[in-house]
């Protein structure tokens, strides 16, 4: 679980260079991998080439002071697979106090110690350091896109976020019919961040385990696949706020000690009731609480705890998928989700602790089908889902500036996705040897259902209204085209519809279109070695837009500009010795 055990997931401490595959399930996934509502990410480390060595290195520069290095080795062979993989990524950025840079290490192996069992190890360590500008009014990002809020630069808002995270996991397939995965992790990391308000550093730690079973059942009627296990993930960490005087932390004003735990079981059935169709039937058991030790309150000169135990939550899924074809397949799943709220969402920035905030829960509905023509040159995949939420958990910004979070009663997200695609050239003997369009639709009817809160002396209603934050329409279109003597060249195109800023939708974001662009050249040198140049453009339309908006915040500061048209440039080498 890269999740840690307070409910964080530090996407930004990862590059991509990191991650090899992704894959993504969505809605509430509880059956297999435990609390959680929107879903849950898969993510891959990049496979070691069955070669004694492989070298990547690459070097890409860009507007506003871009630069990043990428290096890579890797080595493998019939008994183990070895690989270290570097990342240093750097920015002036485009709107002033934006400067950001990132440094990112990882390395995995894994040796295959007989037929039946594997042993992997796997290290990431990240040195992530960014300027936060801060969100603008409308007055100021008419005037000047680029500027920071007053106060950021004097104050160095920042966040400087350095972690260590390390994991193994054992693989033992006793017979085809039954097989474990056990993995233990740990992950150490402090945070800085100076804020226009307050000077807040935390130590975070986070431990944990996950074992599963896969049992097979074999029957002529109805075979079977049990999956079964359990995961523990336990986080101590210790935060303080101080004043914040000329960008350094000052007079202490809080000093806290955190606990939490989560914990689930799980089972899931994955059955085969005929050749073409298959019934999946599973549940978790979750358990969670945390512990908030404030050891110091320096205004009232006291201490206290707060302790917040979620009483456990069932959370069933039944998924059936279909081949109608065998270029058609349908598929649906009702689901239930719990979320509980993070230590982050309860003890804010500003160092109030909210013991109000409720647990998440819902209901997802989902129908889909997908399917290609029989030469697979045509393909679609369309869902629709409808959930049902309670007390779905809302930000908003205070007068000072810091994030706080409540409850909103329930919402309903109803949605409808829609992915297609036609490969019109796919013949490597053609000077033009490959040529794909791709369009992808999705339509998001969120609303409020039941959403009243106080706002000064009265009672203000925003039931109807549509939720704070998400654009109603988006799509994205691309093409891809590759000619046979490495020449490549990639257009796309992405429309983004409203997006309300506020619950009461008085404010919002405006669309904007986005067209980036990207050619390159990939040519062999020999057997071993690969170069690659390339260029491209960001925003060819020199769209203004904000992206990353602060939502309710206090002032009208909704607006983070996004850069303007932007270009950058690369060189890629790669090395393969197949040679014994």
């Amino acid at each position: 679980p890269y999740t840690d055990a307070y409910g964080n997931t530090p996407l930004n401490l990862m590059d991509l260079n990191n991650i090899g595959r992704l894959e993504t399930l969505k809605g509430p996934s509880g059956s297999i991998y435990g609390a959680g509502m929107g879903g849950v990410l898969n993510l891959s480390s990049r496979f070691s080439d069955i070669s004694p060595i492989s070298i990547d290195a690459g070097y890409s520069i860009g507007s506003f002071g871009y630069n990043k290095v990428l290096l890579n080795l890797s080595s493998g062979g019939d008994q183990y697979r070895f690989s270290v993989r570097y990342a240093n990524q750097s920015a002036q950025g485009y709107r002033d106090h934006t400067a950001n840079d990132r440094e990112v290490l990882e390395s995995s192996a894994t040796i295959y110690t007989s037929d039946k069992q594997s042993l992997s190890a796997h290290i990431l360590y990240s040195d992530l350091n960014y300027q936060t500008p801060g969100g603008l009014t409308q007055e100021q990002y008419e005037e000047n896109p680029k500027q920071a809020r007053p106060g950021a630069v004097e104050k160095n808002a920042s966040i400087a976020h350095q972690n260590f995270y390390a994991g193994l996991v054992n693989n033992y397939e006793w017979s085809d019919h039954f097989k474990n995965a056990t993995a233990i992790y740990l992950s150490n990391g402090t945070k800085e961040n100076p804020f226009i308000t307050n000077y807040e550093l935390e130590k975070l730690s986070s431990y944990g385990g996950r074992t599963s079973f896969d049992i097979g059942i074999e029957s002529k009627k109805l075979p079977t696949i049990i999956t079964t296990g359990l995961e523990i993930n336990y986080g101590s960490s210790y935060a303080s706020n101080h004043g914040n005087v000329g960008g350094q932390a000052d007079t202490l004003r809080y000093e806290d000690e955190i606990k939490s735990i989560n914990a689930f079981v799980f089972l899931q059935g994955s059955m085969s009731i005929s050749d073409n169709w298959t019934a999946t039937i599973g549940a978790s058991l979750n358990y969670m609480r945390f512990d908030i030790n404030r050891l110091q309150d320096v205004a009232r000169d006291t201490s206290y705890r707060v302790q917040r135990v979620f009483s456990p939550e069932f959370m069933p899924r039944i998924g059936v998928v279909g081949k109608i074809t065998p270029e058609v397949a349908v598929h649906g799943s009702v689901s239930v989700g719990f979320s509980p709220p993070t230590p982050e969402e309860i003890r804010t920035s500003n160092g109030a602790i909210n013991t109000d905030l409720a647990a998440e829960k819902g209901i997802n509905y989902e129908l889909g089908i997908r399917g290609n023509t029989a030469n697979r040159s045509f393909f679609y995949d369309a869902t629709t889902f409808w959930m049902q939420q309670r007390e779905t958990i809302v930000s908003k910004t205070t007068p000072e500036g810091a994030v706080v979070f409540e409850n909103s009663g329930a919402t309903s997200q109803f949605g409808i996705e829609l992915l297609l695609g036609y490969t019109l050239i796919n013949n490597p003997v053609n000077f033009i040897s490959f040529m794909k369009i791709q369009t992808a639709f999705t339509h998001h009817n969120y609303i409020f259902k039941e959403y009243e809160k106080r706002s000064g002396n009265a009672n203000v209603d925003y039931s109807g209204n549509r939720l704070t934050g998400t654009a109603p329409n988006i799509s994205v279109s691309s093409i891809d085209v590759q000619s046979r003597n490495g020449l490549y060249f990639n257009l796309t195109y992405n429309f983004t519809d409203q997006i309300p800023l506020n619950d009461a939708n008085t404010v919002y974001g405006s669309s904007y279109q986005l067209v980036t662009a990207k050619i390159g050249w990939q040519w062999n040198i020999g057997d071993q070695n690969t170069l690659e140049l390339y260029g491209g453009v960001d925003n060819l339309l020199d769209q203004k837009y904000s992206l990353g908006n602060d939502l309710n915040a206090f002032g009208g500061r909704y607006f983070n500009a996004a850069p303007e048209r932007n270009y950058y440039a690369g060189l890629r080498w790669s090395f393969r010795n197949t040679r014994d």
